[in-house]
């Protein structure tokens, strides 16, 4: 399974210039106005669990999901498509060489998809990264850019993508990068550190986070090397992991304490971040088994869904996906008996969660909903 702790990669390949970008489009980018705050409708959530499939192909926590289905990488870098009307399961095929899918993201054109390219003759593994729009109704694949290694993440507002990557040869320096949706044409670009983690955007401005500056708002045009524009919105630490989701305005924390003390459990914080203001609350610190952190965190209305995991490796099975109300930070646990939930997401459907049961060897699979009541 893939870190979701800040990556660090090699970038060790030929790359071409970013000739489509005129220079008024090299230098500073002004920022969009915020998106309007728009009422979430908030539709209650049924009591029990739906299975939309399982020995599910999957252990990562590469996922994304449409209004018709959630997509998945498989074990073997394959994409999968699961409809969440049924579960039922299709292979989608990504055209062109390529040795696995490393991150998606579901839009109304099409599903991104940042793809390693192939092994190399001494079976060596690439970084080198492609990013391919793939429709979903079966059209052609649409190769979008290959000047970047490890692109992990996507992040999209109303009309552009986003993704950090390294370019090679270019020693320790990473790039924020903005395409055009639909085309991939090369809005904007600017330096970040090569440990830079895209973790959402905002205002057209990429939310980084940084192993030296922690989370920030980083503007394009004003990169690390110039040391201005970066907005700082919380320190964060490495230990044990760094689980975010972005809605709206407002983002979810969840990441280590470095006040706690304990040394048979770990402190976890978990903090509500104001995109626009710039400033974050802490919601909770929750002290909990080291062997059980917290793996997701989905935000939908004014509640946070986290999934902790189970203890003893998943023979207990004492995992829950736990709600928590942003109003007075009470928490319930609202399915319990979960071993290891490595993706949560806010559907259409309701949420839906790939869960493991690492009782079983191989570990097993499962695709669960928890729909919306009344829904069908």
């Amino acid at each position: 399974m893939r870190s979701m702790i800040l990556y660090t990669v090699a970038a060790m390949a030929a790359c071409r210039p970013s000739a489509d970008v005129p220079p008024e489009k090299r230098a500073e980018v002004p920022r969009k106005a915020p998106p309007p705050k728009r009422a979430l409708p908030v539709r209650p959530l049924a009591k029990t669990p739906v299975v939309l499939a399982t020995e599910v192909d999957s252990s990562g926590g590469v996922i994304t999901a449409d209004d018709l289905a959630v997509y998945l990488v498989g074990s073997d870098g394959r994409i999968l498509r699961y409809a969440l009307a049924d579960g039922r399961a299709t292979t989608l095929p990504l055209a062109g060489d390529f040795h696995e899918a490393l991150a998606l993201q579901a839009s109304s054109e099409g599903l991104y998809v940042a793809a390693n390219l192939p092994l190399g003759a001494d079976g060596s593994i690439p970084t080198q990264s492609k990013v391919v729009l793939l429709p979903t109704d079966g059209g052609a694949p649409r190769e979008l850019v290959t000047d970047y290694d490890a692109v992990l993440h996507f992040a999209l507002d109303d009309d552009n993508l986003y993704f950090t990557g390294a370019k090679p040869n270019h020693g320790l320096a990473g790039s924020l990068v903005s395409l055009q949706r639909g085309t991939g044409k090369l809005v904007a670009e600017t330096e970040v550190s090569i440990n830079a983690d895209l973790r959402g955007v905002y205002g057209g401005e990429g939310i980084i986070a940084d192993v030296l500056d922690g989370l920030t708002l980083q503007p394009f045009g004003k990169g690390r090397a110039s040391g201005v524009g970066r907005k700082g919105i919380v320190p964060i630490s490495l230990f044990p992991s760094l689980v975010t989701t972005v809605a709206g305005d407002r983002m979810v924390l969840v990441q280590g304490d470095p006040e706690h003390q304990g040394t048979r459990d770990v402190g976890l914080v978990v903090q509500l971040v104001s995109l626009e203001a710039l400033t974050y609350e802490t919601l909770a610190k929750l002290a909990l088994p080291v062997e059980a952190p917290i793996d997701s965190v989905a935000l939908y209305g004014d509640d946070i869904y986290y999934a902790r995991r189970s203890t003893l490796a998943g023979h207990r099975k004492d995992g829950a996906l736990v709600r928590m109300s942003i109003g007075d930070k009470h928490s319930v646990d609202v399915v319990t008996g979960l071993d290891l939930t490595v993706a949560l997401v806010v559907t259409s459907r309701g949420l839906v969660w790939l869960e493991l049961d690492r009782s079983k060897q191989p570990a097993a699979a499962r695709l669960v909903l928890l729909p919306f009541a009344g829904s069908k």
